[in-house]
């Protein structure tokens, strides 16, 4: 798992997501699953697993619990 952190905190800024992208990575950080999260949004599931690949390849991370542990690095960052 610490090699993980030291992967994912590179000192890089913030990268520039869309709101919406930084609402997905919030709930996927929470543990819900795409379908949790496209009936919290009131969207499609295939909606939301567009958005998850899409902040994967932004983000160059490899899987949903990379985005989760991502998302606790930009909160102690703030």
């Amino acid at each position: 798992m610490n090699q993980l952190f030291e992967r994912l905190d590179k000192g890089a800024p913030r990268p520039v997501l869309t709101g919406r992208q930084w609402e997905i990575v919030a709930l996927i950080a929470q543990g819900m699953t795409n379908q949790a999260i496209a009936d919290r949004l009131g969207v499609e599931r295939l909606t939301v697993s567009q958005h998850v690949a899409t902040i994967l390849w932004q983000l160059g991370l490899q899987g949903r619990h990379e985005i989760a542990a991502w998302a606790m690095l930009q909160s102690q960052r703030t």
